[in-house]
């Protein structure tokens, strides 16, 4: 996963609004469809999780990093100075996967990505 995890501080991004409705009116809604309010729904140990941030969403995914921690989920956080381009953050989230899915294709590409970024 990346950014993102608290809606409630975005309400004029991404036509959110149009999705649930406004902020001023359906705050619930917005509530119950941030990540970092569906922690409830996770069992420790059942998933693998990244959480890779910076930039815009660093407070709201260092909340949930510090709420997953509180709730002994194990979990991947990787934050960073900004500047995300899609092969940077590529390059975690492929190693991340090739880690913990085994998955030997993935060399291949992590070790490409890391040559030309």
């Amino acid at each position: 996963m990346i950014g993102g995890a608290d809606l409630h501080p975005f309400p004029n991004n991404w036509d959110i609004a149009k999705l649930f409705g406004t902020h001023a009116v359906y705050s619930e809604r917005w509530e119950q469809n941030s990540v970092v309010n569906l922690r409830h729904l996770l069992t420790p140990n059942s998933l693998k999780i990244i959480s890779q941030c910076g930039d815009d969403f660093y407070k709201v995914d260092v909340a949930l990093h510090d709420k997953l921690l509180f709730d002994n989920i194990p979990h991947t956080f990787i934050t960073g100075l900004g500047g995300y381009t899609w092969s940077h953050i590529l390059k975690y989230q492929l190693l991340f996967m090739g880690i913990n899915f085994k998955i030997r294709q993935l060399k291949y590409i992590i070790d490409f990505l890391f040559q030309i970024c």
